[in-house]
């Protein structure tokens, strides 16, 4: 009854999350709390039953045993948000998690938490689920662009990029040379366009939205330009040459290597990565990227 409100109302419910951690205890403490604002003709919405896929990360990057409510519940478990406000407390822990939750987009819903950089770049970094990765990537970016935004409006040149945020991408992009899915890396990878930057502005001052971004693109490919040529040379062992394929491995190296290409035609000889990326294009979507 509870599950099918998804069909029966409209609205996308918001669920705020919070981590609260006793060392003394061991524990870990999520609360979650669900609203669902009023829609033409719903003002008043009822509780859905929210799935919330949850892990914890140690330190090392891997997920930690999970016990939840006094029970144990693997390496990852389905939390139910049934209520307006719930509390699951996670036990038997020896440091502070970093949590991953709705993983694999477990639910339709606009998830905020209260996560600070240190966990969002771990994440990151870390996370074995593509999509809490691809999620840490666009909040980290967007964090870095608005506040460089009003840097720029305020008349001063743009702020670089932390050393920690360069870590955390060089550390993601190091993992799509070992394995991991490339179409995701894509997506963590792609700095925010405009529409999504303008979307998070009080006003749309995309001049210097764009500023903002072109200074960001051009301090990470300078940064990890050698790291992006192993990426680009790594997938094009596999594309160049062989036959266009509409598959998605073929569908996400593309991607990731055209996001690469991207990023070197900000460097000083970009022109000549971009040059070289239309001739050996081997579908539209490359030629129209070089384009």
């Amino acid at each position: 009854t509870q599950f099918s409100r998804w069909y029966s109302q409209a609205g996308t419910p918001k669920v705020t999350s919070k981590g609260t951690w006793d060392a003394a205890k061991g524990t870990w403490t999520l609360t979650l709390t669900q609203t669902v604002p009023p829609t033409p003709g719903q003002r008043t919405k009822e509780r859905s039953l929210v799935r919330v896929v949850t892990a914890l990360l140690g330190k090392d990057g891997k997920r930690v045993p999970l016990v939840v409510d006094g029970v144990a519940r693997g390496t990852e478990t389905v939390l139910e948000l049934t209520k307006n406000e719930q509390q699951f407390v996670f036990s038997g822990l020896k440091e502070a998690p970093v949590p991953s939750l709705l993983r694999g987009f477990s639910a339709p819903i606009h998830l905020e938490t209260d996560d600070d950089e240190r966990a969002l770049l771990f994440r990151l970094a870390h996370d074995d689920d593509a999509f809490n990765r691809v999620e840490a990537g666009q909040e980290l970016f967007l964090r870095h662009l608005l506040a460089n935004v009003a840097t720029i409006q305020s008349g001063k040149a743009p702020a670089a990029p932390s050393a920690q945020l360069v870590d955390a991408v060089k550390t993601a992009l190091s993992t799509a040379l070992t394995g991991g899915d490339p179409a995701l890396f894509a997506l963590a990878l792609s700095v925010p366009g405009l529409d999504v930057i303008g979307d998070r502005l009080p006003w749309a001052d995309y001049s210097s939205a764009y500023q903002a971004r072109e200074h960001l693109v051009t301090a990470l490919a300078t940064a990890l330009s050698g790291l992006i040529g192993e990426v680009d040379a790594h997938l094009s062992k596999t594309l160049d040459g062989a036959a266009y394929r509409f598959a998605p491995d073929d569908v996400g190296r593309r991607s990731l290597r055209n996001v690469m290409v991207a990023w070197r035609s900000r460097l000083p000889d970009g022109e000549k990565y971009v040059l070289a990326h239309h001739q050996r294009a081997g579908s539209m979507t490359d030629t129209q990227s070089a384009l």
